[in-house]
């Protein structure tokens, strides 16, 4: 079981139930209604980004961190652009790559 949830004012609310966690793209559509699914997505791949990020460019600590943030970034602002053929990993791989 799989529930994903928000917290407003000391309240916890359910916004879906699914009997198994949810693939890539299911978070992306998701991810267009509500953005607290956007953080499923961020917790499932910062720490590959992560080390991607510091493979490729050399920097670690603060300087890597703050990278992976405008990858992310950039990623939540182009989701309407996303390509469902493409797994989120790779998309966010290619934006790193660009970058």
């Amino acid at each position: 079981m799989f529930f994903v949830w928000e917290r407003k004012n000391n309240f916890v609310r359910i916004i879906e139930y699914m009997e198994k966690e949810p693939t890539d793209e299911r978070l992306v559509e998701l991810s267009l209604q509500n953005q607290g699914f956007f953080a499923i997505l961020v917790s499932r791949y910062e720490e590959k980004f992560l080390r991607y990020i510091k493979r490729r460019t050399r920097v670690s600590g603060k300087d890597a961190e703050d990278i992976l943030q405008e990858i992310f970034i950039k990623i939540y602002i182009n989701l309407n652009g996303f390509d469902p053929s493409l797994k989120f990993l790779h998309g966010g791989i290619e934006l790193l790559i660009m970058k």
